[in-house]
Formats: C-alpha cells, structure tokens, sequence
C-alpha cells in the first residue's frame, strides 16, 4: 500500500516534470500572432507560422502581427472600454487652433514587420506593451494634437471633419508636418458708425481690424513641405487604418454652438422671409409687367388691324377710284362712239332729208305741190261733211227742194267752203302743158 502511494507520487512528479520539460522546451505559436524566441544557449529568432516550436528553456514572447490603439470619449458613469488587441486611451484632450480643445475618439491600426526589422523592435522594446506605450502612443498623440492645430474648432465643426482625419492619416504614414503659429491682422465686418471704428482704434481707412492667430506649414527651400519622420514607421510598422470619427469640444464651445446655431437658425428664417418678399416683389412686378405687355399688345393688335383696314380702304378706294376712272373712260369713249355716230347718223338724215326736201321741192315746182293740195282738200272736205252730218235738222220745211230747202243749203254752203279753200291753197285746177 506505501508502495503504490510512492509510486503514484513518483508518476505524478514524473509527469509534472515532463510537463515542465515540455513546457520549456516547446512553445505555441497562435494564429494571428509571432513568436520572438531566445533560447539558452544565445539563439534568437521569430516564429510565424501555427503551431508548436522549440524554445530549448529560453524565453518565448508573443507579438500580435497588428497592433490597435483607440482613444474613446468616456462620459461621467460609463466604464472604460478593453482594447482586446491593443491599447485604449480614455478622454484624451486635443486643441484646437483659437484654443478650444475637445475630446477625441479615434481608431487606429498598425502591422507589425517581420524578419530583422520585428527583431530590431523585439530587441530594443522586448515587450509589445512597452513597444506600444513608449514609442506608438505618442507618436500619435502627437500627430493628433499637430493635426488639430492646423485649423480652428469653428472650422471642424463647420464642415472640415474629413479633412481632420485626412490630414491624421497621412501625417501617421508619411510624418507630421513642421508648423509656425503666425500673428495677422484681419478685417472685421461691424455695422458701427465712422466714429466708433476710430474711437476702437480703426486704421485711417476707417477699416475695423483685429488681430489673429494661423498656423501654417513650413517649407523647405525647394518648396517641399517640412515632415517629422514617425520612428515606428522607419522601423517597419504599416499604417493600416487611421481614423477620427469625432471630436467632443468644451462646454463653453458647446453653448457658443447652441447659440450659433439658433443665430443661423433665426438667419435663415430671415433669409427666407426675405426670399419670400423678394419673390414676392418679382412676382407682382412680373404681374405688372405682364399686364403692361398685354395691354401694349392689345393696343398694337388694334394699331395694325387699324393700319391694316385704313390700308384695305386705301387699296379698295384706289381699286374703285381706278375702276371709275376706267369706266368713264370708256362711258367717255362710248359717248363719243355715239357722239360720232349720231353726228352721222344726222348728217345722214340730214343728207337725207335735204334730198327729200330737194326731190319734193322738184315735183312740187313741178305740179305746184298738187299732191299735197289735193290731200288737203280731201281732208278739209271730210272735215266739212262729219260736221254737216252732226248739225241739228229741224223738223219742218219751208218749201221744196230749192235753194231755200235743207239739200239746197248745203249744197252752197260746200260751194262756198270749195270756193274758200281753193282761194286760201291757191289751187290751180288746170292742167298745166
């Protein structure tokens, strides 16, 4: 029984020394980490790779193949945050050109190298903490600060956020920028009087100035912007990300921006009611000009349909003034046609007629016109008998049929009218040899 308990403590320090031996002379590399390992006989190398590695009793330390290091903003009541593969900084405080300073919350990454440059760094810092600590934390702490000083809070918050974290970014990879702070004098806008900028110490101009602060970035003497090289970047480590999601400023800063923003606030209201009244004046001078070009159309619609009709008469009474001048003209020359043919026509009757008159005056001076006087007495003797035929009878006779009697009576009276007529035509009844 005392043997089996010896050799059970034998067995167990048995297996706790191999446990040991094993312990110090292996190692195991995890993923995403590499080993520096420095054996005891002076060998010193970096293992990579996954897995189980000989350290021979020598010391063995782990290196994360990246590194983090995150600045966090940590309210009153609220816990720190853990960096699992890394370092975290809590509230650290940057200030802005104008001195406003603020809290930052930034992230950023680095790669370590491998090969000579990771033994250099495991060589000179042995720790990855003290690596972290001593030479990245300040680095860029730095860089953030040189980053903050190149622009004013104003500026940040106004919209210069990207260009923060750019200027960040390229400063952590490429080295910080040499800067000179520079004293300028700068117009101020004011709406005082002539007299209160004189008083206050205006230039002659009348011109309110006030005195500033800028930063600017030195140059060499070939133009070349002046950097301070990062020691961590020349010994191999890799910017892999570098970034600054935001700045919380003071408190002070914080209420001048509450009042800021209710000035803009007004500010833009006022500038839109104004739009609104300009566009409000535009409209009812559009509206007005509107009007005005109606009625000025309207008014030169009715000019040229006036100009127009005064034309159509124009050309209608010249139309009708030619029509008429034509129509007399030829009522003028149908006038003379028939002027011309009646003078004819009477110098035919006339020729005519002188012919009649001739050949009748011939036969007249021929017979004495016997034709027309017997003619004459023809009718004057019908005339005689209708009023003989028309004269009252009386009713009794003296006598019988002689002269005294109704057959004698007009038997003398035609005698006597024969006899008369005869006298007054001077009818010569003897045919003339």
């Amino acid at each position: 029984m005392q043997f089996m308990k010896k050799l059970g403590i034998g067995l167990a320090a048995g297996a706790l020394v191999l446990v040991g031996t094993f312990n110090s002379v292996f190692v195991y590399n995890e993923a995403g980490y590499q080993t520096h390992i420095r054996t005891i006989t002076g060998e010193e190398k970096v293992v990579t790779e996954v897995g189980y590695t000989t350290k021979w009793f020598g010391k063995a330390t782990p290196w994360k193949q990246a590194q983090t290091l995150q600045f966090s903003i940590v309210k009153d009541g609220e816990t720190s945050r853990e960096v699992d593969d890394g370092v975290g900084i809590d509230n650290y405080r940057v200030t802005f050109l104008g001195n406003v300073d603020g809290v930052v919350e930034a992230s950023t990454r680095f790669r370590m190298p491998q090969g000579e440059q990771f033994l250099r760094i495991a060589r000179e810092y042995r720790t990855p903490e003290n690596f972290m600590q001593t030479a990245v934390v300040p680095a860029v702490k730095e860089t953030l600060q040189t980053t903050a000083s190149l622009m004013t809070a104003d500026e940040y918050f106004a919209g210069s956020r990207s260009e923060f974290s750019s200027n960040f970014d390229d400063q952590l990879r490429n080295g910080q920028f040499a800067v000179k702070r520079k004293e300028v004098q700068q117009p101020v806008e004011t709406n005082r009087s002539e007299g209160d900028k004189l008083v206050s110490g205006a230039g002659i101009d009348g011109e309110q100035k006030r005195t500033a602060f800028v930063t600017e970035k030195e140059t060499d003497e070939k133009g070349r912007e002046v950097r301070k090289a990062q020691v961590f970047v020349g010994m191999g480590v890799e910017v892999v990300e570098a970034r600054v999601p935001n700045i919380l400023p003071n408190q002070q800063f914080l209420a001048r921006m509450v009042k800021v923003q209710t000035a803009q606030a007004d500010l833009v209201v006022a500038r839109a009611d104004r739009l609104k009244e300009e566009e409000g004046k535009l409209l009812a001078i559009a509206r007005g000009q509107r009007s005005v070009e109606e009625k000025r159309q309207e008014t030169l619609r009715s000019q040229v349909e006036q100009t127009t009709n005064a034309e159509t008469n124009k050309l209608l009474s010249l139309t009708e003034a030619s029509q008429a001048e034509e129509s007399a003209k030829i009522s003028k020359r149908t006038a003379l046609e028939l002027l011309d043919k009646a003078r004819t026509d009477a110098q035919a009757k006339k020729l005519t007629a002188d012919a009649e008159a001739y050949a009748l005056r011939v036969v007249m001076e021929a017979d004495g016109a016997l034709d027309k006087k017997l003619a004459t007495i023809e009718k004057m003797t019908d005339s005689i008998g209708r009023a003989i035929e028309k004269a009252p009878v009386s009713q009794f006779s003296m006598g019988g049929g002689g002269s005294g009697s109704r057959a004698g009576q007009v038997e003398d009276f035609m005698t006597l009218m024969n006899a008369q007529n005869m006298k007054a035509l001077s009818l010569d009844m003897s045919i003339k040899k």
